[in-house]
């Protein structure tokens, strides 16, 4: 485990040891995904983190602030080969123990008028993306003793999203994922769960609003809660299925919306 700052319980002449694993994460460099960054950074000393991003410049931000802890790759997820070898590259020598698949992409667009591109390319992030990484990943858990995987799913693929049909499709195609290698993948000792989102306050919720296609207002109040969540109160979760203390949860795709699925 990496020591922290000698403090009154931990004397300055405690040996610091290494990281004995790495935890990958897709989408990292901003959103929910670079909450989850924040908290396992702040919770789990025993680890590197290998973080894959799209956007190199933010990135390159996350490193410049944690360069003992991170290891970067500009990558588009829904590319097998790209993922493949940036997993590969930013895991370096230790064994992947983890795996969070946050990468995401939305259009706002009328079903009678996507084409192809716009249906692959929401696809191709979320659906092909997620299982491009687990592979991945998965093959080193499963050549080292296990480890945990978290996808990300949405309340979007439990109600009719006017205008984002291709993100709610592939959100219920993540859960089937996520049940279907949980059960192949258990006895490699591998778990596989993944979190389901309400409306979390992000740059891209901000943007829609800012851009007059979703009222987040009016979002907020459609939560129990009566607000969006804050995307680190999903990374709490997130941070949880991948710890022992979810050891005996696998296939589980967990609420985390304030209430939103249960408002009528």
């Amino acid at each position: 485990m990496i020591a922290a700052s000698p403090t009154a319980d931990s004397p300055a002449s405690e040996p610091a040891s290494l990281p004995t694993g790495c935890i990958i994460i897709t989408g990292a460099a901003s959103g929910i995904g670079r909450a989850v960054v924040d908290v396992i950074l702040e919770r789990r000393h025993d680890v590197r983190l290998g973080l894959l991003d799209i956007d190199g410049e933010l990135l390159a931000v996350v490193q410049t602030e944690h360069p003992d802890r991170v290891e970067v790759a500009v990558c588009d997820v829904s590319d097998r080969a790209a993922v493949g070898a940036a997993v590969d590259a930013v895991a370096g020598r230790l064994p992947i123990v983890g795996l969070v698949t946050a990468a995401g992409t939305l259009h706002n667009r009328a079903s009678i008028d996507l084409d192809e591109a716009d249906w692959g390319s929401v696809l191709g992030v979320h659906l092909d993306g997620t299982l491009w990484a687990a592979q991945a990943a998965a093959r080193s858990m499963g050549s080292h003793g296990g480890g945990a995987i978290v996808n990300f799913c949405s309340v979007a693929m439990e109600f009719g999203w006017p205008r984002r049909l291709p993100y709610s499709v592939a959100k219920a195609g993540v859960a089937a994922l996520t049940r279907t290698l949980a059960v192949e993948w258990a006895a490699d000792g591998v778990r596989v769960n993944a979190v389901s989102p309400g409306y979390v306050d992000t740059p891209m919720i901000r943007d829609a609003h800012a851009a007059g296609v979703l009222d987040a207002d009016a979002k907020a109040q459609a939560h129990a809660l009566g607000r969006l969540a804050q995307a680190v109160e999903i990374a709490e979760v997130v941070e949880f299925l991948l710890s022992d203390r979810s050891s005996f949860i696998t296939g589980e795709v967990v609420r985390v919306d304030g209430g939103f699925s249960v408002v009528k």
